[in-house]
């Protein structure tokens, strides 16, 4: 496993893993489910003979799609830029234009909170404009690969970076203050002594009372930022996983979910707690359940959801989710993507702790779901 001395490390795939600490993640993962009493727990079950056991697997994760010259050439005709407009406007309100569409994956709380974080103003008081062709800038590639926070993310905080700027101007002139000695936070400006005009304020002599503003400023605050991507940012991770197999009915139970992730600067915590435990439950479904049948005349037997079964919420294992924050170099953002987190390994930790519970050792779960006349078949082999 890469270790983080040898970042940045280019692998046999040709892929530069940007930066990490690969065995710390796993090591992070074992103590973490140690302490948690997981292998008490298997010990345990065993003297109970339950069939119960741990998996572990690893994964990294290509995020934040480009740059445009090497996307270039590739058959895509796209760019890999993104491109972020942020406004205020004259009650101080800020609006961020961008080329990235909402999915349900929370990207308007993300890109507000890395506004606001960059400019000093409170969240909300940021606003997220997103979805109209009319508005909102033209994006390399759109919206996938991850690219939300590593790449529009640092399209926002570039161009926030550029607004704050102009408002530390306006407000030095209305205060008379040198730009220096300005600070802001909570949507003001603030001076050394608590002096302070607030972003309303600043928005009025923008753009109404331009007579209290040097001749050289311009009506307006907007600023405009393109971000292309240097190369991909590579997220990484650690997840373990517990499972219970039935000896009578070959049933499979993942009793619990542990995930050591590291997508750089974590912006919203929940959203990317959500974005990973989300993802897992889809690998429960395509691990253990989801499977399309046909008869030997090609006729498909699985054609409801009596046949075709999907995780319900009784099958959600307890999840814990623990963060790594490595900063990718030159991504101004500091994130990386997390979009495929909580799905790339996670079939494989399953399976796993499925053989870890069940005799014949490691290597003989070769396909996928893990329907119960499978592994009752092979606990019959196993053990007669």
């Amino acid at each position: 496993m890469v270790r983080a001395d040898q970042m940045p490390f280019q692998n046999g795939l040709g892929w530069r893993l940007d930066s990490g600490d690969y065995p710390e993640a796993l090591r992070r993962a074992r103590e973490s489910v140690t302490k948690a009493g997981w292998f008490d727990e298997v010990s345990d079950a065993v003297g109970n003979e339950r069939l119960v056991g741990i998996g572990f697997a690893n994964f990294v994760e290509a995020t934040g799609v480009g740059n445009s010259r090497k996307m270039a050439s590739l058959p895509l005709d796209q760019g890999g830029f993104d491109e972020a407009v942020v406004r205020m406007d004259s009650t101080g309100t800020v609006q961020v234009f961008t080329g990235q569409t909402g999915m349900g994956q929370g990207i308007e709380t993300t890109l507000a909170q890395v506004c606001a974080t960059t400019l000093g103003a409170d969240v909300d008081d940021v606003r997220v404009i997103f979805g109209d062709t009319d508005s909102c800038p033209y994006t390399g590639y759109g919206t996938g690969g991850c690219r939300t926070a590593p790449v529009a993310g640092s399209s926002v905080t570039l161009a926030s970076r550029d607004l704050k700027n102009q408002v530390l101007e306006v407000a030095s002139s209305l205060m008379k203050i040198p730009v220096a000695d300005l600070t802001i936070s909570r949507s003001a400006v603030r001076g050394p002594k608590q002096e302070q005009v607030s972003f309303a304020d600043i928005g009025t002599a923008a753009y109404r009372k331009l007579n209290r503003l040097p001749e050289h400023h311009s009506p307006t605050l907007q600023a405009r930022a393109v971000w292309d991507p240097v190369d991909r940012t590579i997220g990484y991770g650690s997840i373990a996983v517990m499972v219970e197999v039935c000896a009578d009915t070959g049933l499979v139970k993942v009793l619990r979910y542990h995930a050591v992730d590291d997508c750089g600067y974590v912006i919203n915590s929940a959203i990317v707690d959500g974005q990973i435990m989300g993802a897992f439950v889809q690998v429960l479904g395509s691990s253990l359940m989801e499977e399309l049948r046909y008869d030997q005349d090609g006729n498909p037997l699985t054609t409801t959801f009596r046949d075709y079964l999907l995780p319900l919420a009784g099958d959600v294992p307890t999840m814990t989710v623990e963060h790594m924050e490595t900063l990718p170099p030159e991504v101004p953002s500091g994130s990386k993507g997390v979009g495929e987190a909580g799905t790339i390994s996670a079939m494989s930790a399953i399976a796993q702790a499925v053989e870890n519970a069940l005799p014949g050792g490691y290597g003989w779960i070769r396909s996928m779901p893990l329907n119960p006349e499978f592994l009752l078949s092979h606990l019959d082999a196993a053990t007669s």
